[in-house]
């Protein structure tokens, strides 16, 4: 690990860390990143290779970067791709910005006052924070007066003409189409109160929480306010508060007057931005960007609104990302021990393999290397020229074929969701292709398999009965099943390392390490350990209970865990679980023992940190950990270790603070539905609690949810058994599969297939996995391993053909965009 190494590694991780934004959301290009064999790294690998250091070895007479260096050089890049793109910074800022601006127009949103229930969001009251409606009305329409009088007139009830009480002053405000109907419900011996008399109510509410006259000495002065509201008494007595303090006021003034009949706010800080008021500054230019030709520097983005959203999600991201690092040194001992083939390290060792004469890489001087080369970037340079000019003589070569007969001949089928990419309009990637030839045969296969092989099963299940559904945040039949495969795979992979992890585990709280064990490994197990609790206590200051803290940081990193693994071993590149954190949760406890703000909680960790995380920190870690330190004895060194677990922390901050500039000169990207659209990212925590809500108060159940924590979830607990019967579906295909493998020699699937199998990656790449497979079959059906051997640069040719294109079209979007100052077309070879 040479110092010029490390230097160029680092410049590289924060050029990924700077430009992904601008390249994916700005001149929208492919996606810098994108999987786990990102265009930023192994694209500059190729050209260091191919160009800058043979370079270099002509002007230093032959003396250049080294393979060991590149090694370092990928792997420092690869520690930097877990924050900039989808994974994290692609969702972060919509996801905590965007949410209070779609409450305006979402009615259910607004119904149920969703964002009443963000730990330090809406000061507003919900249905859920009136402790009890039948004291609530009782109490209330008790401060009345002359109740006769009021049923007589809607339009001049007298009411108390003054209110010695809160309970008066509450009385006193209500609007007065809202009175007789608070009397006509007390006089009822039996309270009944449907849901548009609820909304009403608390319409009436809220519109004293508005209110800056709410506070008068003769009905508040006796009550003892906590600082924060002391503070904000001067300023909305002045009139000097801004609307949400002067809400945030009077719903601290109406809890600590009256505690049996209110709740208070749920507690936390920071999980949206400005605590979620749409009007803040902050938030708007945020959204919309400076304009015109303003620029906002970075000493002028709101860093002090800013700061108790970063304290929370930052800290998260980084406990979680360094657990991540001692993760991969705690389980590469052992994994080297079973042989995993780690394929894309293994790409990188085929492309820096030096020959014996001329200043290229081995596999550079052969001729297939070249003819593969040419013929994939010339595809995509008139792909690429056709799509920036269409009206000119530029032809479109096909990627994407149209078989459209076939949803004739399999209707049921043709009907799954992402089902064209595998039957009737499949495209093919060349980078897929090529490195299923890296692969071993039955992982191709099973990879390939999977998208046709979830087509049979999901037509099987539909023609007798069974409706299939899949979801990123609840418990549905798919996602659990894929859930019990992940969960299945990791009771294989613990059992097959029983004796190591099982003395790791000792040895971390003090017993006595064996030989076998490195010391660096219960060290990081120590430090995973701390990292995880603080983890967990982060996510308790935002309002979570250590209890379902722990369950969540724990599923998050078995993901992790689980993608790392198939991706060592199979090479598999673009995954998404597709099975929710949070659905998990709720199947095990039932929303009702989990309650509204914990739900809302856990849902935006879920969906920030694993709904879409193709680009998880873990796997990168895995491979460049592999990278730095293959040619050593020891499986991960504390000098590496450490080196990249830097590259990780400064890499997050590098990346905020880029993004954070780009979002507030530009705004965030509203093309990018997927991350800004209603319907997706910033919607589907809030539409979800919606439902719930709606839900729990139809069953009477959103009081008793929203005062249960700790272990008294366990009471409350209502288990989802039909979709616990899925997971262990799951659980058993993977663990059959793979006795399967153990017992039958012929046995043609991986348990891979039941990982990927149902997901958009799975569907997507399936056709290019298939061909890659058969390629592979044949070549060494027909001529043996010398066969592979001779194939291989002309594979290797296709990889590095595509990068290269892909990069030229980045450099030539910007070259455009600084140009001009607008945003070139959009060609993406990969999918975004």
């Amino acid at each position: 690990m040479t110092l010029r190494a490390v230097i160029i590694g680092l410049l590289l991780a924060f050029g990924i860390s700077t430009f992904t934004y601008f390249n994916d959301h700005i001149i929208r290009q492919t996606y810098l990143i994108g999987n786990h064999f990102p265009i930023a790294v192994f694209g500059f690998l190729l050209l260091l290779v191919m160009v800058i250091n043979p370079i270099i070895k002509k002007l230093r007479g032959g003396v250049g970067l080294r393979p060991r260096e590149f090694g370092v050089v990928a792997a420092l890049g690869l520690a930097a791709c877990g924050w900039p793109g989808s994974s994290y910074f692609r969702s972060f800022s919509p996801l905590i910005s965007v949410p209070p601006n779609y409450e305006q127009t979402m009615t259910a949103w607004k119904a149920t006052r969703v964002m009443s229930y963000v730990p330090g969001g809406s000061p507003l009251v919900g249905e859920g924070h009136i402790k009890n409606w039948d004291t609530f009305v009782d109490t209330v329409a008790g401060a009345s007066g002359d109740p006769q009088a009021v049923m007589a007139s809607d339009a001049e009830a007298p009411g108390v003409q003054t209110a010695n009480t809160p309970v008066e002053r509450i009385w006193q405000l209500l609007p007065n189409n809202i009175k007789p109907l608070l009397l006509n419900l007390a006089s009822q011996e039996e309270l009944q109160i449907d849901p548009g008399i609820t909304i009403m109510l608390l319409n009436g509410l809220n519109d004293i929480v508005r209110n800056p006259e709410f506070y008068t000495e003769e009905a508040f002065g006796q009550v003892e306010l906590p600082d924060k509201a002391r503070q904000l008494k001067s300023k909305v007595l002045s009139g000097e508060a801004t609307e949400r303090e002067v809400e945030v006021f009077n719903r601290e003034l109406m809890v600590q007057a009256l505690p049996d009949l209110v709740r208070p706010r749920p507690e936390g800080d920071g999980i949206l931005l400005a605590n979620g008021n749409p009007q803040s500054p902050a938030v708007q230019t945020l959204i919309q960007g400076a304009g015109g030709k303003q620029t906002v520097s970075l000493a002028e983005i709101p860093w002090d609104v800013w700061w108790p959203t970063l304290k929370f999600w930052g800290l998260l991201a980084l406990f979680l990302g360094i657990a991540s690092v001692c993760l991969v040194v705690v389980v590469q001992p052992q994994w080297k021990r079973e042989l995993l083939p780690y394929p894309i390290a293994r790409f990188v060792e085929e492309v820096t393999k030096p020959a014996e004469k001329g200043f290229l890489p081995k596999i550079m001087q052969n001729k297939l290397f070249w003819i593969a080369f040419a013929f994939i970037f010339t595809i995509h340079l008139f792909n690429g020229l056709h799509t920036w000019f269409p009206a000119t003589w530029f032809i479109q070569i096909p990627l994407t074929f149209d078989f459209g007969g076939l949803a004739t001949l399999f209707p049921r089928a043709s009907k799954v969701m992402h089902a064209p990419f595998v039957l009737t309009a499949p495209t093919l990637y060349a980078t897929v292709i090529a490195f299923a030839f890296f692969l071993a045969s039955e992982v191709s296969f099973s990879v390939g398999f999977s998208g046709y092989l979830y087509l049979i099963f999901s037509s099987v299940m539909v023609a007798n009965g069974v409706l299939l559904e899949r979801d990123f945040l609840e418990p549905k039949n798919t996602s659990m099943m894929r859930f019990g495969a992940y969960l299945g795979l990791t009771l294989m992979l613990l059992f097959l390392g029983r004796r190591y992890y099982f003395n790791v585990l000792k040895s971390t709280f003090g017993f006595k390490r064996h030989e076998e064990t490195p010391s660096n490994a219960v060290w990081a197990a120590r430090i995973m350990v701390v990292c995880m609790a603080a983890a967990v206590i982060v996510l308790s200051q935002s309002g979570l209970d250590w209890l379902l803290g722990s369950m969540m940081v724990a599923l998050i990193m078995l993901t992790f865990f689980v993608m790392t693994r198939v991706n060592v071993e199979t090479g598999t590149f673009f995954i998404q679980p597709l099975w929710g954190v949070l659905g998990v949760i709720t199947m095990i406890f039932g929303i009702q023992a989990i309650g509204p703000s914990a739900y809302i909680i856990m849902a935006l960790v879920t969906t920030l940190m694993v709904l879409d995380p193709r680009e998880a920190i873990m796997p990168f870690v895995a491979n460049a950990m592999y990278m730095s330190t293959r040619k050593e004895k020891k499986p991960a060194n504390n000098k590496a270790a450490l080196l990249i677990g830097f590259t990780v922390v400064a890499s997050f901050v590098v990346a905020l603070v880029s993004i954070l500039y780009l979002q507030y000169n530009n705004g965030i990207d509203n093309q990018d539905t997927w991350a800004t659209g209603v319907c997706c990212i910033p919607g589907l925590p809030f539409k979800n609690l919606a439902m719930h809500l709606s839900d729990l108060s139809s069953y009477n159940e959103l009081n008793p949810s929203m005062s249960v924590s700790g272990l008294e979830r366990f009471t409350l607990m209502s288990p989802n058994w039909g979709m616990i019967q899925w997971a262990v579906v799951g659980i058993i295909l993977v663990l059959a599969t793979n006795v399967a493998r153990l017992r039958l020699p012929w046995w043609p699937l991986h348990p891979v297939a039941f990982v990927v199998w149902g997901t958009m990656p799975g569907f997507r790449f399936a056709p290019s996995f298939i061909l890659g497979w058969l390629i592979k079959v044949a070549v060494v059906r027909f001529s043996g391993a010398k066969g592979h051997r001779s194939v291989m640069p002309l594979m290797v040719g296709l990889i590095a053909g595509e990068m290269f294109a892909a990069l030229g079209w980045m450099v030539a979007g910007a070259i455009y965009y600084s140009v001009t100052g607008m945003a070139p077309e959009s060609y993406q070879i990969f999918p975004g």
